[in-house]
């Protein structure tokens, strides 16, 4: 039994990265021509009280929201030291309700990752610093 190589298409003339089949592309163009009218319909139906459509609204046409700009007062965040600061005021945003306690819990994700930056550049701009003596 032959082994493809690692990286080579066993099918090199198939079908291109990105295209999609005719199918796919044939009920999108439906769609897009009459779109609004099924959504129209669709709305009208779930204020109607119809629990399918209900659901399909807020399946589909209504889709949760993946993520949203947070605001908030954080102090500027030039060394590790101030990484306390940030990460009080982050608690602080929580308690005032102006961010959800997951979206604290990325933000916590994002501090300690750009805190870490801070500590290993600092360190390599020590090291440089010792061998240049």
């Amino acid at each position: 039994m032959a082994k493809f190589k690692k990286g080579k298409s066993g099918n090199p003339s198939g079908r291109p990265k990105g295209a999609r089949n005719r199918l796919a592309v044939t009920v999108d163009e439906l769609m897009q021509e009459d779109a609004a009218e099924i959504i129209k319909v669709a709305l009208e139906k779930a204020k109607g009280g119809d629990a399918a459509f209900v659901r399909i609204v807020i399946d589909r046409i209504l889709p949760p929201a993946k993520d949203r700009p947070v605001t908030f007062d954080l102090p500027e965040i030039k060394t590790a030291d101030d990484a306390g600061a940030a990460s009080g005021a982050i608690l602080q945003a929580v308690s005032n309700g102006e961010v959800t306690p997951g979206e604290a819990g990325d933000l916590v994700r994002l501090l300690d990752s750009f805190s870490s930056t801070l500590v290993a550049t600092d360190m390599e701009r020590r090291i440089a610093a010792l061998e240049n003596r």
